[in-house]
């Protein structure tokens, strides 16, 4: 067997090339930034992973045990305050489905029409006239008290 056949054809200018491929001694600019960065999302990292393992563990048990429980007291009810109607509504969104609702003077007649609309697919013209109409109801009833 003959030897290697392969000769590299090296002119001055690639030779130049060759010579000058940096001074590997001189620093990169922003390098030492770039690794404190990366050390410092590394560290994060860690305490973040062991707060974590530390709350799988159960590390505050011993101080949570500590803590004294205090039971319900069921002697003291706070009274329901559950105010009666001002009025009722016969509302007929459809031909055979008759909705009766507790209305109070206090309630928001936008909502009131909002949400019975909602419920039974009425269209945006009969939400208006369901809220007129329990408007007025609310301002007859407010007149007369």
């Amino acid at each position: 067997m003959s030897g290697c056949t392969f000769h590299p054809n090296i002119t001055p200018a690639n030779k130049k090339l060759l010579s000058n491929t940096g001074d590997t001694n001189k620093p990169i600019k922003g390098f030492d930034q770039a690794v404190q960065r990366r050390k410092g999302v590394i560290e994060e990292k860690r305490k973040q992973e062991e707060q974590e393992e530390r709350a799988a563990r159960g590390a505050n048990y011993a101080e949570v045990r500590k803590l004294k429980v205090i039971p319900f007291n069921l002697s003291k009810r706070i009274p329901n305050e559950k105010k009666s109607p001002d009025f009722y509504a016969e509302i007929i969104p459809i031909p055979g489905k008759v909705i009766k609702m507790k209305v109070n003077v206090n309630d928001n007649p936008i909502t009131l029409a909002k949400n019975i609309a909602m419920i039974y697919h009425l269209s945006k013209d009969q939400q208006n006239i369901l809220q007129e109409n329990i408007r007025k109801q609310q301002v007859m009833i407010s007149n007369k008290s």
